[in-house]
């Protein structure tokens, strides 16, 4: 269960007969900070719990993992891994609470629970809709099999990892310059205009050279897979390299900033990142 300042959820949640038995509790927090003290109030619900008979594992986050995607999806998969190993019909017994903790922990919940074939619920307010027989509304979430297959082949990991550790370099648009600069609107629409170092990104040239010569894979084999595995979620292909190029002579030169649009760039996504974990490369 995802937390944050409010914990109201957690405790109807366990109330309800729908889950009963509940042999373990894991909640997924923020750390303190000024303003609320998360991880306080996460030790003291664990606290409450426990005094009346449940197994509570806390699982805390970064400062900044309650509004990205993948701490969550991490997080979630290691559970899912941990309770349920390589077992490939694992039992239908891990369920995750979407209520609590940022909208973007939800979404992550949601993603997790659809990726890992796992069910999902939401309990609602009781302040707000009083007089309900079941606070608890099942989430009939996407089962992504497709993804879980995709996530889980040795040939898409490969590649997945050779990503995660691209860089893309990215000299920014200079605020000025001696020189002429024009600036092609392609550019200014996109988000690619102050300096910046983006990982887990690469031009696809670069990644389909890179795997042919590490792997011995042929560039369009490497291309066919990340096209599969761009329908699954687990990389971003987009035709969106920024470029700069020099035209005019010697003394007067002409800097050109534009997206290439022919180009292709790879990123790897947050459920690209959840399905390297435990992920051990070949030599």
């Amino acid at each position: 269960m995802p937390i944050g300042e409010n914990v109201k959820h957690v405790t109807a949640a366990i109330k309800e007969p729908s889950y009963l038995p509940i042999n373990k509790i894991y909640l997924i927090h923020s750390p303190d900070n000024s303003e609320f003290p998360l991880k306080q109030i996460a030790v003291d619900l664990k606290k409450d719990l426990e005094k009346i008979g449940h197994t509570v594992i806390l699982r805390e986050l970064s400062a900044t993992g309650a509004f990205e995607m993948h701490p969550i999806l991490d997080e979630i998969t290691k559970i899912e891994r941990k309770e349920h190993g390589d077992d490939p019909n694992p039992l239908n017994d891990i369920v995750v609470n979407v209520t609590g903790g940022t909208n973007i922990m939800a979404v992550a919940s949601m993603w997790a629970a659809g990726s890992l074939k796992l069910d999902s619920y939401y309990i609602l307010r009781e302040d707000k809709n009083p007089g309900l027989k079941s606070y608890l509304v099942p989430i009939a979430t996407p089962k992504y099999n497709r993804f879980s297959v995709s996530a889980n082949n040795p040939d898409h990991q490969q590649i997945l990892d050779v990503l995660s550790k691209q860089t893309f370099d990215w000299e920014g648009i200079p605020e000025t310059s001696k020189e002429p600069v024009e600036v092609n609107q392609s550019i200014k629409n996109s988000d690619w205009n102050a300096k910046e170092t983006r990982k887990g990104v690469a031009t696809l040239k670069d990644l389909k050279e890179i795997i042919e010569t590490k792997y011995k894979v042929s560039k369009q084999t490497t291309r066919n897979r990340l096209d599969q595995m761009e329908a699954d979620g687990l990389v971003s292909i987009k035709h969106n390299v920024p470029k700069h190029s020099v035209k005019g002579g010697v003394e007067y030169p002409r800097h050109e900033y534009f997206i290439d649009q022919k180009e292709p760039l790879v990123s790897i996504t947050a459920m690209g990142k959840s399905a390297l974990l435990g992920y051990k490369p070949t030599k």
